[in-house]
């Protein structure tokens, strides 16, 4: 019987090591998964903020697109304006060649006209005499 006893009492023993082992894994298990809970907090909360920067420049972005859009309208429209101007000035600057022609050719008339008036007066002037 004390044999019984002893066995007991190494079972016991045994068995209260054990659980005292068990209730040691079981309080590093619980502060494992306590700082595994707030490191994914953290980490949640970090996603959360970069997910809201992300957005933020999506939208940032989107806005940047229609700006994009609208300045580059206006500067198809002042291309079309440029183009019409310059057509313009062009055909504006052909109509001066014209007319400095013209203008060079009444001229040349003119003078050739006053000449002959001229050589007629002289010899006029010299049949008077």
């Amino acid at each position: 019987m004390f044999f019984n006893n002893d066995l007991f009492s190494v079972k016991m023993k045994c068995l209260q090591e054990r659980e005292e082992q068990i209730k040691i894994l079981h309080e590093k298990i619980t502060e494992i998964q306590k700082c595994t809970q707030e490191q994914l907090e953290e980490k949640t909360s970090q996603l959360d903020e970069i997910v809201e920067k992300l957005e933020r420049h999506n939208e940032r972005k989107e806005k940047l697109k229609q700006q994009l859009k609208v300045k580059e309208l206006e500067l198809d429209e002042i291309r079309k304006a440029y183009s019409t101007l310059n057509q313009k000035w062009h055909d504006k600057g052909e109509l001066l060649c014209h007319l400095e022609m013209q203008v060079k050719e009444v001229k040349e008339n003119f003078e050739n006209k006053e000449r002959k008036l001229k050589a007629e007066r002289d010899k006029s002037i010299e049949l008077q005499k």
